[in-house]
């Protein structure tokens, strides 16, 4: 109890030290809020959380400083109302971040969804359940209410069950958000995949008939080489056959008579 010897609190007031008491139940009922928070920070959108580990640091200098013996005691009061404070900015600003960063990492994902997908949904097999724009928008309306509500919450300044509640709007925002964009995803991704299968098949489709082409001129090819050696091989038997005939029947040439005079001086018998 403040006034004892040796106590670190002697110096404070009855008041003061309640007021000290009300700064450590806020702590208590409060910090794990702000805990849960930096782990959906870091966890779900993978964001170091800086934010939370200055604001609960600023937490702990304002309790340093409501139990400096050199706080005027003035000031002690406004220590807690600074520290309440900076608690609610480490409990509620890493989900706007988380918020904020997912929105940011939406925007080109429906823009691809719309330029890709919207035009063929209707014309294509197996992309007709796909939401359209229309379904779309009407969910991202709601997430924008939701995160209006949280804002709304947050500027209020006062620890109330609207504030809570504005916490609970934040991350059925970022939930929401979560499955739209995720949802879009797989769409574009079985829309590659279909595209990618299409160009697949076309390329089939053109190497089957080149290949189709090659085989007939291949077998043409062959088709005029027997052609050609049959023909080749009936010629030479034919030849073979009767080229001797044919030599024998060809009439022979006649060969001159050859006279041969007696020689001068003799007298034929």
């Amino acid at each position: 109890m403040p006034g004892k010897p040796g106590d670190p609190l002697d110096h404070l007031s009855r008041e003061e030290a309640d007021l000290f008491v009300r700064f450590l139940v806020l702590i208590r009922d409060n910090y794990k809020k702000a805990d849960k928070a930096a782990h959906f920070l870091e966890r779900k959108a993978g964001i170091t959380n800086t934010c939370s580990m200055a604001n609960l640091r600023d937490v702990l200098s304002h309790m340093a400083t409501l139990l400096d013996p050199a706080t005027p005691p003035e000031h002690r009061a406004d220590q807690l109302a600074s520290a309440e404070e900076h608690l609610r900015r480490a409990i509620i600003e890493p989900y706007e971040i988380a918020l904020a960063a997912l929105t940011e990492k939406f925007g080109p994902t429906y823009d691809g969804y719309r330029e890709k997908l919207i035009p063929i949904r209707e014309s294509t097999e197996g992309f007709r359940t796909s939401p359209n724009r229309h379904d779309i928008d009407n969910r991202l309306q709601e997430i924008d209410e939701l995160a209006e509500k949280a804002k709304h919450a947050k500027g209020r300044n006062k620890w109330d069950a609207e504030w809570e509640l504005g916490i609970i709007s934040l991350i059925d925002a970022y939930r929401k958000l979560a499955e739209l964009h995720a949802e879009i995803e797989e769409w574009i991704f079985r829309l590659n995949q279909h595209q990618a299968a299409q160009a697949l098949n076309v390329a089939s489709a053109s190497l089957t008939t080149t290949a189709q082409h090659h085989t007939r001129l291949h077998k043409w090819g062959i088709a005029w080489t027997i052609a050609a050696l049959i023909v080749g091989i009936a010629f030479g038997f034919v030849f073979a056959r009767y080229a001797p005939s044919l030599s024998m029947t060809q009439p022979q040439p006649t060969r001159p008579a050859v006279h041969i005079d007696a020689p001068r001086g003799t007298t034929k018998p």
